[in-house]
């Protein structure tokens, strides 16, 4: 799988699962009542929104997206066995952790963009 196909799939992903966990949905307009609802911009696809509070905007949508981004990486079974994950804010920054087990099994760790859901670190110890 080249490296876009691999994106595609991400993303796919991450929106179905976020999607799924009703973070997705109708987008408000802004309006005098709402000013602050988030923003629009202009992409080469069209006029795209992002929310103020971005699009990681909470612990359990940190969690979710991680888990879609390892389960295309390391498979279902593996994600499943590192439950319950946790997930921490630094910033603008969200580190979703699994549980430590025992050796040889390790441990996930994903960095998360808050703004934009952007993948910035993905590692699993061993």
């Amino acid at each position: 799988m080249n490296r876009r196909c691999f994106f595609d799939a991400v993303v796919a992903t991450i929106l179905a699962a976020m999607f799924a966990a009703g973070t997705v949905s109708q987008i408000p307009k802004k309006s005098a009542e709402n000013p602050e609802s988030g923003k629009w911009y202009a992409t080469k696809w069209g006029q795209s929104y992002r929310p103020s509070n971005g699009y990681v905007p909470d612990q359990k949508t940190a969690i979710q997206v991680a888990k879609a981004i390892l389960i295309s990486v390391y498979g279902e079974v593996t994600v499943k066995n590192e439950e319950p994950f946790t997930a921490s804010l630094e910033g603008n920054i969200w580190t979703v952790k699994g549980a430590v087990r025992p050796y040889p099994s390790g441990n996930a760790e994903v960095k998360l963009s808050k703004t934009d859901g952007a993948v910035l670190f993905l590692t699993h110890s061993q």
